[in-house]
């Protein structure tokens, strides 16, 4: 058996081969394709031709979603009586994308709005008290909670008691009971017939807007010209593209293409960003920017960016949400950097199945995403703390088979606020009860985790002969786009591949090139940042692989080539 180089185990799916044949028979689809759709649970004609070509009229009727006539009786009168609406958003990219999606809209309905965006280091996420208190002096008569609301029973109560009527829109987990509100949107309601649960925030504003425009009897598909905003805060809050969201996101991202929008096309030109713009450009190049406003400064800076009409303002926005995530990417590399020091120095990786770490010298607006970053290394579950003022605010990241949001519950004794699910979660703690909220978190980590649990799975959609890997079989492949949560790009293995030759590409030799032969055929390969193994790798050694194919353009020549994530070799070779 031979050793993944990242020490990760290889979890291969074998399809039911009949249901593969009628698929490739049915759709005139490459074997390799017709496997990979089985792998991930399409295997019907009609499911492929609904999967690859699906229209947005196959999205379904807003008014199945739960209080859906109520929040547009609210919006009509709010309209009909010119009363100033407030959009109360989340600092994140979806939550800041839903609000200028409402914002936009209801102002082209001559609607009288604004919105607020809380702060997150100073007010933290989710609907406050003072914010509600402050809305009701400015005199709005309707505020529309978008990515955010569902659990704000205090602040509903006081909104109530002021005499503000509110519109809560969310997707995420409710309480077993309601809070007070006039309307209450989030598939997630356990009292919602709404068919697809997973939308994003945006996608239920989306929703609300898709709703106001036939009550309004607005021409046919006009919501359609804001599509581009749900593409970014629908890929952006990493929710499954699958169903409704792989709707959206696919003609969201021809929205995107063509966007009229001045703040986007000018974040597209800041963030170097040429057509046709992807999912990975919106995940790795636009997201990333514009959640960094919230992160590092107020996402003002972002809303507004998107908001404007102006093309001097827009440039000069987008300059700065750059800068800001530049310096966030400097902070997130300093931080781990200093985590990976302190594990080091004070982990007992054999033991420990959680890590938790604190640190003054941590920003707490980029510790989650360090966080992700050490799950990744480390596999398990990881809690960073950023420590100042005399409060603790924590975020943590987990993996399969450690529910972290349910962790925080068993430990809610030690916690003044925490919220989450699954896999991510956030807390605020008082500094001196650090140490029992770790010794708690590793008890339970010892209770639910198993040391195989501790290590790396990838999950290989398909095996496959190097002669299947044709420009075909990498067009039918790219056919299953857009990629991301719920639908990643496939992943092949190739197994008993011999290394015809290698070499170094990149600055300072970085990256690692290979030239692989199998079963008579012959294709290149790359391995980004592994440029250290062409010490280790030789002319003739025998190798499996685990790759994305992708069709390489070079000097006008069109190639496969291969894309690898990991390589399994005879000899186990240390990780760098």
């Amino acid at each position: 058996m031979r050793h993944s180089i990242l020490g990760a185990s290889w979890q291969e799916f074998t399809a039911a081969p009949q249901p593969c044949a009628c698929l490739a028979r049915d759709l005139g689809l490459p074997p390799l394709v017709a496997r990979i759709l089985a792998a991930r649970g399409i295997t019907t004609a009609r499911e492929a031709s609904a999967y690859l070509d699906g229209s947005l009229n196959d999205l379904h009727d807003p008014l199945l979603m739960r209080d859906m006539p109520q929040a547009l009786a609210s919006v009509r009168r709010a309209l009909d009586a010119k009363d100033l609406i407030r959009i109360y958003g989340d600092y994140d990219c979806d939550g800041v994308t839903a609000t200028v999606l409402l914002v936009r809209a209801l102002q082209a309905l001559s609607g009288k709005v604004d919105y607020y965006l809380p702060h997150r280091v100073d007010e933290g996420y989710g609907l406050n008290i003072p914010a509600v208190e402050q809305a009701a002096r400015d005199g709005v008569k309707l505020l529309i909670t978008v990515d955010c609301g569902i659990t704000a029973h205090e602040p509903l109560l006081r909104a109530r008691g002021l005499g503000l009527q509110v519109i809560v829109t969310d997707h995420h987990e409710p309480a077993p009971e309601l809070p007070p509100a006039a309307a209450i949107l989030n598939p997630r309601r356990a009292d919602c017939p709404y068919p697809f649960k997973d939308l994003a925030g945006v996608g239920v504003a989306y929703k609300l807007l898709t709703a106001l425009s036939a009550d309004l009897g607005l021409r046919p598909g006009a919501e359609r010209s804001f599509l581009d905003l749900v593409a970014i805060g629908t890929i952006a809050d990493v929710v499954a593209l699958t169903g409704e969201n792989r709707l959206l996101v696919k003609h969201g991202l021809t929205a995107l293409n063509q966007t009229r929008k001045q703040g986007i096309s000018a974040l597209l030109r800041a963030a170097a960003i040429a057509p046709p713009v992807t999912s990975h450009h919106v995940a790795f190049g636009l997201a990333p920017r514009l959640n960094a406003a919230g992160r590092l400064d107020h996402p003002r800076a972002a809303a507004t960016l998107l908001l404007t009409s102006d093309p001097a303002q827009a440039r000069e926005l987008a300059e700065h949400v750059c800068r800001l995530n530049a310096e966030r990417r400097q902070q997130e590399l300093r931080i781990l950097q200093s985590a990976r020091q302190m594990i080091e120095a004070e982990v007992d990786l054999d033991r420990d199945r959680l890590i938790l770490l604190a640190s003054e010298e941590w920003h707490p607006g980029v510790i989650g995403v360090v966080a992700s970053r050490l799950v990744e290394r480390y596999c398990r579950p990881v809690a960073l703390v950023a420590l100042g003022d005399g409060a603790a605010k924590g975020s943590a990241r987990s993996i399969q088979g450690f529910h972290i949001g349910d962790a925080l519950v068993r430990c809610s004794s030690l916690l003044e606020e925490f919220g989450g699910h699954a896999l991510a979660a956030g807390f605020s703690i008082a500094p001196q009860n650090l140490d029992s909220l770790r010794d708690q978190l590793l008890a339970h980590a010892a209770e639910a985790l198993r040391p195989e649990d501790l290590v790396a799975r990838i999950t290989l959609d398909a095996a496959a002969a190097l002669p299947e890997l044709t420009m075909e079989a990498v067009q039918g492949i790219n056919a299953m786009a857009p990629f991301g949560a719920g639908n990643p790009r496939p992943l092949i293995g190739v197994r008993d591949l011999t290394v015809e030759a290698l070499s170094t590409c990149g600055a300072d030799g970085r990256h690692l090139r290979l030239s692989l032969r199998g079963e008579g055929a012959c294709v290149g390969a790359i391995w980004f940042g592994f440029g250290h193994l062409a010490a280790s790798l030789a002319p003739g050694a025998e190798v499996d692989v685990c790759c994305q194919p992708e069709i390489d353009e070079w000097n006008g020549r069109r190639s496969v080539r291969l894309k690898l994530h990991d390589l399994a070799m005879d000899e186990r070779l240390p990780l760098p």
